[in-house]
């Protein structure tokens, strides 16, 4: 893995999603680091963590590996698959966890006889199978799918793919959107916020508003107009969603 500190006060841990690196994060840095010390990461295989000793296919162990870098009472937020890891995470190591703020990623990303609100589990698989076949295909598909309903992905978006990345890690980081973290969610004794686009071709809407649902004090708060990338297409707006959350 690969670490970026910056800023100082209260650790906040900025965990990126599948095949894209830690810039996703770029705009929101100077407002935040004003506050707190930022703490980003290219996971293994994404971008600068390709050759790191820790592996998606033990992930108890990167998870391991994650919270002996961090601080008690840290602030994390996920975005995506990052979102799940933090929950994960959180679920093994509460002591790490002040606040949890989750961006476009809810405890259970598949639809299950019981959750209504995910991907169909065929349409997860045809991806899997089309990324084995054809990686560079596969993500130049994911990439359109980042941008808002009806939208074109913005040259700022493609920045943000990993332009080196290894193939069997990020084989492995999506087999952890396989997880179902619905049961830990609802052991959380700290604040959780989910944070949702209503344009999110990725998330469904009606799964983060389910998920605040299931947590003890979880809340869910949506920006109009924002695809699944609101860190590029609404910085401003979500940066003053998460400092005010933090703050109140």
């Amino acid at each position: 893995m690969f670490i970026k500190r910056s800023g100082c006060g209260r650790a906040l841990v900025l965990l990126s999603g599948w095949a894209m690196n830690r810039h996703c994060w770029d705009v929101l840095l100077p407002e935040l680091q004003r506050h707190y010390q930022t703490m980003r990461f290219d996971l293994p295989g994404h971008q600068d963590g390709c050759g790191s000793r820790f592996s998606f296919s033990v992930p108890r162990q990167l998870l391991q590996a994650l919270a002996e870098q961090i601080p008690d009472h840290s602030i994390w937020v996920g975005w995506s698959l990052g979102g799940l890891l933090a929950q994960q995470l959180a679920h093994y190591y509460p002591s790490k966890v002040r606040h949890l703020v989750c961006i476009a990623s809810s405890p259970c990303f598949l639809k299950k006889k019981d959750w209504s609100y995910g991907m169909p589990l065929t349409v997860f698989d045809d991806f899997v199978r089309a990324f084995e076949a054809d990686h560079a295909t596969a993500l130049e598909r994911f990439l359109t799918l980042q941008a808002a309903k009806g939208t074109k992905p913005t040259q700022r978006m493609k920045q943000l793919i990993c332009s080196k990345y290894q193939a069997d890690e990020l084989k492995a980081a999506l087999q952890i959107l396989r997880w179902d973290l619905r049961k830990a969610l609802s052991q959380f004794n700290f604040p959780v916020l989910f944070i949702g686009g209503n344009e999110d071709q990725l998330m469904n809407t009606e799964n983060l508003k389910a998920s605040a649902r299931l947590a003890h004090r979880a809340d869910y708060l949506e920006i109009n107009g924002a695809g699944h990338l609101p860190m590029v297409s609404h910085p401003q707006q979500l940066c003053q969603i998460i400092l005010k959350y933090l703050n109140e």
